[in-house]
């Protein structure tokens, strides 16, 4: 079924089709046929366009169940792509040059690093390694719609974030310069006549003779030197007053343990808590 009111529009679903061919041919053919670099993401966009450029050449229409009215297949202005988020086609026919740029690797990211990363987070079922897009900063499979543009590079949300906390440092106030020092009104040379006569340090400098210390005075001053031995400190009972002076020479049976606390023997402490 054709009909005429899509001829309008015909112009509008080719306005990106001679940029997406520049973007296809600036891909090297060593890349875009070598089956272990590029030719499954070159063959994929080159399908996207080649699908686009039959159905509206065609232009036939046919009944969508989303907007319940007839269109060109895969252009409902109902439905957003799901790779690029933009409203009226499918991601079937996506043309949205940043999305060819980015999954070429025309944007200057490693493509094999990128690809590392992916395959990592796929071993790993992590939902993310099914987008084909990359951010340009972290090299992380991010969604196109959830990354912001700048010139031909897509960053992530959060890899932005940071960047603007970079910024926000770079721009901090820096303090006020001190004021500079008030120019003096005589020339420097009439400033140094000025001033006095230093004092030479040698010319007050008294030089005493040496003097050979004897060995009295070394003996004398070693004795200061050496520190004495500290003495034993002894615990007595306050009741019985018994000690802990004799303890190395008795027994365990028979030494005197005072508590240092109560300052109380074994013994007093037992008649105490009886008489209480």
């Amino acid at each position: 079924m054709t009909t005429t009111h899509n001829k309008r529009f015909t112009p509008n679903y080719r306005r990106n089709h001679r940029q997406l061919n520049e973007i296809l041919r600036s891909l090297s053919s060593r890349l875009r046929n070598d089956p272990k670099i590029l030719q499954s993401e070159y063959n994929g966009l080159k399908g996207k366009l080649n699908l686009r450029e039959k159905i509206i050449s065609e232009n036939r229409s046919q009944y969508c169940r989303n907007c319940k009215g007839y269109h060109l297949s895969y252009f409902c202005n109902h439905t957003n792509c799901d790779i690029c988020g933009i409203r009226g086609h499918q991601r079937y026919i996506c043309d949205t040059p940043i999305y060819y740029i980015n999954l070429l690797y025309l944007c200057g990211c490693d493509g094999r690093r990128c690809k590392n990363i992916r395959s990592g987070l796929n071993k790993r079922n992590d939902p993310k390694a099914r987008y084909s897009t990359h951010c340009c900063k972290c090299n992380y499979p991010t969604r196109l719609e959830d990354m912001m543009m700048y010139d031909n590079q897509m960053i992530c949300q959060y890899c932005d974030k940071k960047a603007d906390k970079r910024n926000e440092r770079k721009r901090m106030i820096t303090p006020p310069l001190s004021p500079r020092p008030d120019k003096c009104s005589k020339p420097i040379n009439e400033i140094i006549e000025d001033l006095p006569p230093p004092d030479d340090p040698i010319e007050s400098m008294e030089l005493d003779e040496p003097t050979i210390p004897t060995y009295a005075q070394i003996a004398s001053t070693s004795k200061d030197i050496i520190p004495t031995k500290p003495q034993k400190k002894y615990i007595k009972c306050i009741n019985c007053e018994r000690d802990t002076k004799d303890n190395h020479k008795k027994s365990q049976m028979t030494r005197v343990n005072i508590n240092e606390f109560t300052l109380l023997c074994e013994k007093c402490t037992t008649l105490k808590e009886n008489q209480e």
